[in-house]
């Protein structure tokens, strides 16, 4: 039959001669450039390749056929022919499944149809540093090359989004520049080391952005304010309270606050204000006042709890604690206080008293009630929890127990012991003292934390 001209004469090779094994069988070597193949059909023929031979015969003389699951093969002469005849098959659509072998596409690409194409190169970013375009935006390929010529040889430049990445010889010297280049005052100051440099080599040596609180802080894009100095920026933003520091990063401006409630309510401020359009909390921040309002929050599972919101709240409310809100997911009621004290106040009366059987603490309250028990922990005396019904006491009777010994702020449980804690380590003492002898309490202990501030006041009296 006749062959298409326009096919490349890559196919123009004699077929493939078979060669010997070691063991002196024939090796028949699969020349998968000539080949066009299709899935084997399940049917009883279909393993019968005298039968496919003779079919595919249509398309051209057919050197061979053999099968590897799932898969028919049908060899002809050249690459030029299999190309022909699998053109001729498939305008017949003798087998719906029937495709160039991926060789054979190469071959007709004018590749090499063994040797897979070399991938394009991935950048080498774990040895890179990167700054934003903008720090340097009138400074040409060649004069920024020289900026860094001091702190080390510079391989390359190539920018990605608003970055422009700089390549050194390796991750180390990359790293040395880094901290070279943070001495020189033409350093941009969004210089960085790339995720895949610190991952390289570690923690990062040199931080890569000013020192500064971000949870604390608000921003605004730098251009809106360009001709006001730091001072006239601080001096607008202390109308929502007092401002720590200004500073510029690439295309930002930072305010910072003493704390993120003040940073919070100075955006409020700013925000009705309308001075800065572009005013925003920072990403840090925003995530800080999510734990910190997941921090004064308590929860009760939805399933099997009728109640609504207003009886939720009717509930959790008493003479000293009312809850702000009540906010619901899929599973969860939340149940929100001014503060995570209240919040902690009202968890031990719903838990004492039994109102919900699954009224839990938030993760966040959680951590926040850890942090705050262990800051605390000069001011307390321990005991082991009984380990039957009748030993175990509950909160509220510990507490009256301990009241004759002094003013107690609050007891709870960690692990194996229940926790007092006084007003001062004095106090913690003193209860201490009176109670170590006491039949209802076994095993009083002080915390570790307790017998080092009693250690500690002798030398502060002695100075």
């Amino acid at each position: 039959m006749a062959v298409d001209p326009d096919v490349v004469k890559a196919g123009t090779e004699p077929v493939a001669q078979p060669s010997k094994l070691p063991n002196g069988a024939l090796k028949v070597p699969h020349a998968f450039e000539r080949q066009i193949k299709f899935l084997t059909p399940n049917v009883s023929t279909g393993s019968d390749t005298q039968l496919w031979k003779e079919i595919f015969g249509h398309g051209g003389e057919v050197v061979n056929v053999h099968q590897i699951k799932p898969w028919t093969f049908v060899e002809y002469p050249t690459v030029a022919e299999a190309d022909a005849a699998y053109k001729f098959m498939k305008e017949r659509n003798v087998v719906g499944s029937l495709v160039r072998t991926i060789e054979l596409s190469r071959s007709l690409r004018g590749e090499d149809p063994v040797k897979k194409p070399e991938k394009a190169k991935r950048p080498a970013f774990h040895k890179q540093l990167k700054f934003l375009t903008n720090d340097v935006k009138e400074l040409s390929e060649e004069e920024i090359k020289d900026v860094f010529l001091s702190a080390g040889h510079v391989v390359g430049l190539s920018s990605l989004g608003p970055w422009t990445f700089v390549e050194f010889r390796s991750p180390q010297k990359a790293r040395s520049a880094l901290i070279s280049m943070k001495e020189m005052k033409e350093c941009p100051t969004s210089l960085r080391e790339t995720f895949e440099l610190s991952q390289t080599l570690g923690p990062v040596v040199v931080d890569n952005r000013p020192k500064s609180a971000y949870e604390r802080q608000l921003k605004f894009e730098t251009k809106q304010m360009e001709n006001k100095t730091i001072l006239e920026i601080k001096k607008m933003f202390e109308s929502g309270g007092t401002v720590s520091k200004v500073f510029h990063l690439g295309r930002w401006t930072f305010v910072e606050y003493p704390s993120v409630e003040e940073a919070e309510a100075a955006f409020n401020i700013m925000d009705k204000k309308k001075e800065v359009s572009s005013l925003e909390r920072t990403e840090e921040m925003t995530e800080a006042l999510k734990v910190k309002k997941r921090a004064r929050q308590l929860r009760i599972s939805r399933a099997g709890n009728e109640n609504t919101v207003e009886e939720i709240i009717k509930k959790c409310s008493s003479s000293t604690v009312v809850p702000i809100g009540v906010y619901q997911s899929w599973y969860w009621n939340f149940i929100e206080f001014t503060s995570s004290e209240e919040a902690d106040t009202c968890y031990k009366f719903l838990y004492e008293n039994k109102v919900f059987p699954d009224v839990q603490r938030t993760s966040e309250m959680r951590e926040w009630l850890a942090k705050s028990r262990k800051s605390n922990a000069e001011c307390q005396i321990k005991f082991k929890t009984g380990e039957s019904a009748e030993t175990r006491r509950s909160l509220v009777e510990v507490k009256k127990l301990f009241d004759e010994s002094g003013s107690v702020v609050q007891v709870f449980k960690m692990g194996h012991f229940t926790f007092v804690e006084f007003p001062s380590c004095r106090e913690a003492m003193k209860a201490f003292d009176m109670m170590k002898s006491s039949k209802e309490i076994e095993d009083l202990q002080q915390t570790r934390e307790l017998k080092q501030a009693l250690e500690d006041i002798p030398k502060v009296l002695e100075e």
